[in-house]
């Protein structure tokens, strides 16, 4: 699971379209990626893989999230989860094999992503990764 953390406009939708467009161009195809703010949850579909994109941003309580299938959905496939904030209970339970990516407007244009591994999986993948620029 990668969840997306920053605020408007600094880019989580943004680089959420730009992964999945990348997971499904290995195979050959080009889907639009809408942002899922009033949909909830989009899922696309690979043939090795199943992505599942949540905007939990309009979520006011977290038993909304009880009909969105978030681990059901981590089950199948890749969880990737804008606003988790608006789910912290929720998403602790999920933790195991969680990475966090906060994003921070740092500018005109200039966008930085901290990287917080939630668990072995990602600290184990992201080791020797640069801190700084």
């Amino acid at each position: 699971m990668l969840t997306l953390s920053g605020g408007l406009g600094s880019g989580k939708t943004a680089l959420a379209r730009a992964l999945i467009q990348s997971c499904l161009l290995r195979f050959g195809r080009t889907e639009d990626v809408p942002s899922p703010t009033f949909t909830l949850v989009q899922t696309y579909e690979s043939p090795d893989l199943l992505l599942t994109h949540v905007d939990l941003y309009r979520i006011e309580d977290e038993s909304e999230l009880n009909e969105l299938g978030l681990a059901e959905a981590l089950d199948e496939g890749v969880l990737l989860v804008e606003w988790p904030e608006k789910a912290p209970l929720a998403l602790e339970r999920l933790r195991a094999g969680r990475l966090d990516i906060t994003l921070v407007i740092m500018g005109e244009g200039a966008r930085e992503a901290r990287l917080s591994p939630a668990g072995p999986e990602w600290e184990a993948r992201l080791k020797g990764w640069s801190t700084g620029a």
